[in-house]
């Protein structure tokens, strides 16, 4: 029994080892450097859908796996990281993107961050104001009480 375990672990350990050795791109047999190159750079440029903000080189989720799968055979075939890309956004949307493109579907994702901050920068100042203003009267209003203390004395 301790053999078997051993040798579960043993073998567990090894293929982790590959993984963070090679990437992902140890499994398949390419051609050429460039094909390499271009895997990995997808790989490791794409967003898992499952994983949230895990590219695709470091998940180990099926979707992740299956998606690298395809990268490889598309890369094996010939096409280029545009066109790989376009396959991926049409499949799983522009969640994969790590930088989605510009345009009036995404325009929250590029314009709420800003758009919230001027918000809250504005309250403050708005909230800073009202409370120097409020300081200032109050310190006008002891100012005349005591004028009129000295002045009835």
């Amino acid at each position: 029994m301790k053999n078997i375990l051993f040798l579960c672990a043993l073998l567990a350990a090894s293929s982790v080892h590959v993984h963070a050795e090679d990437g992902n791109a140890g499994l398949y047999q390419f051609d050429t450097d460039n094909q390499r190159e271009t895997y990995q750079y997808l790989s490791e440029s794409l967003r898992c859908p499952k994983c949230q903000n895990q590219n695709l080189a470091d998940s180990n989720s099926e979707i992740a796996i299956t998606m690298l799968d395809v990268i490889a055979e598309k890369v094996l075939q010939g096409q280029n990281e545009e066109e790989i890309k376009q396959l991926m956004v049409s499949r799983y949307g522009d969640f994969v993107l790590y930088d989605p493109p510009k345009r009036k579907e995404t325009a929250l994702l590029w314009w709420g961050p800003p758009a919230l901050f001027f918000i809250v920068a504005l309250i403050f100042v708005a909230t800073l104001m009202k409370r120097s203003r409020r300081l200032k009267q109050e310190g006008d209003d002891k100012q005349n009480e005591e004028q009129q203390e000295t002045g009835e004395k």
